[in-house]
């Protein structure tokens, strides 16, 4: 999406590629609209991230993810998540970002995190975070 994500080789990940997330970034670092994604119109879907927190062991337990799914043509957020390093381990692991119907304007964003932009240069939490997957699940509805 912009200039501080980056697609690199990553023997962790599936595939051996991964986008990186910088811990020096913050705001909405990627995106990927729902114009990209094959999804049925009315139907419910749970999107969910792969994601690896790269940490030095001294780094403190702070948020290494912040998602959602932002709403474009009504400017506003439809869902946002956050998760501590602790809440998502040493490895690769999913997380549920959204069950939501998606539609055309919307998009999901991910960020490394949020901090104290106005006193920090970097998330004191991690290095970088890695996104090597994304999952579109239908949810059947009874």
């Amino acid at each position: 999406h912009n200039d501080w994500c980056k697609l690199v080789d990553d023997p962790l990940a599936e595939g051996g590629k991964a986008v990186r997330l910088p811990g020096t970034g913050y705001g909405w670092l990627a995106t990927l609209p729902m114009e990209d994604v094959a999804y049925d119109a009315g139907a419910t879907y749970t999107v969910a991230v792969r994601v690896r927190a790269e940490r030095d062991a001294d780094m403190p337990d702070g948020e290494v993810l912040w998602a959602g799914v932002y709403d474009g043509k009504n400017k506003k957020g439809v869902v946002e998540v956050a998760r501590k390093a602790s809440q998502c381990g040493d490895g690769w692991t999913w997380v549920d970002v959204a069950t939501w119907r998606p539609s055309s304007g919307q998009y999901l964003w991910l960020s490394a995190g949020r901090f104290d932009k106005g006193t920090l240069k970097a998330n004191p939490a991690l290095k970088a975070l890695y996104v090597d997957r994304v999952r579109f699940s239908r949810v059947e509805t009874r």
